[in-house]
């Protein structure tokens, strides 16, 4: 559920480097997935507050039929389009950083390569930008999140937006390299809940002009089974043309 509001506001001087979003696709039975992590846990601490990381878990390797052994199930419908809509070919661990056409195709199996494609992305000024807030009550579990793109400049291709709510410190089994499996592996950014459709909300033509400040409200509340302390929102907006590309992305934090 949201509330969409539009206004002209003053673009600051000093606007806020390029985020990028790295969308990987992941599943607790795939030996080369806790590589993949690594990698984003690496860019993470090379580039500090420039990296929005979501964990998707989907496909083959995420499918869950012994449920209560140790093995999570992580998967959910939004994991599911996403998997279908962006991961081709099937490969994991793969992860889709802001959408680009890698080679042909919007992911890249090559987790050795990941960072090669983020660093360039980093020097790009995205021509809007994005932010995320959130307050959040503790007894009714309550989520209200706020996410704003400002344009800093007319934007003419469809825009959407996206806010995703992933938690991490979620300790369950994952096969490892050696196809031992690890009973209390630490899985982080896991994909729990899309507040947006799967696909994104769209943006209007009239919203995409310089200087429109956009902002939409979103409502959730956090299941039992959710650890709303390990909780973290990260919101993008992204064309929904010919190409797919994340424009930027955010990060917050539940309540903050």
């Amino acid at each position: 559920i949201f509330k969409d509001t539009t206004f002209i506001g003053q673009i600051p001087i000093d606007t806020p480097d390029k985020v990028v979003l790295i969308e990987e696709f992941t599943g607790f039975k795939c030996p080369n997935c806790p590589k993949g992590a690594e990698v984003i846990a690496q860019l993470e601490d090379q580039y500090p507050n420039k990296i929005a990381a979501i964990s998707i878990h989907a496909g083959f390797f995420a499918e869950n039929p012994n449920i209560g052994n140790g093995d999570p199930e992580f998967r959910t419908p939004e994991g599911n389009y996403l998997n279908d809509a962006l991961l081709l070919p099937e490969g994991y661990p793969s992860a889709a950083i802001d959408r680009l056409n890698q080679d042909g195709q919007l992911t890249n199996p090559n987790y050795n390569s990941w960072g090669g494609v983020v660093m360039p992305r980093l020097s790009t000024t995205p021509p809007a930008f994005v932010h995320t807030y959130s307050t959040y009550d503790s007894i009714t579990r309550l989520l209200t999140a706020y996410v704003q793109v400002r344009f800093k400049e007319t934007v003419a291709d469809p825009v959407q937006i996206s806010l995703t709510l992933t938690e991490s410190g979620m300790v369950a089994n994952q096969t490892q390299p050696d196809n031992s499996i690890k009973t209390d592996y630490v899985h982080k950014h896991v994909l729990r809940k899309m507040l947006t459709n799967a696909e994104g909300t769209p943006l209007s033509a009239s919203d995409q002009t310089a200087g429109r400040i956009v902002v939409r409200k979103f409502t959730y509340t956090l299941p039992n089974t959710f650890n709303a302390k390990n909780c973290h929102l990260v919101a993008f907006a992204h064309y929904n043309g010919a190409t797919k590309e994340v424009i930027q992305a955010a990060n917050g934090h539940i309540g903050e």
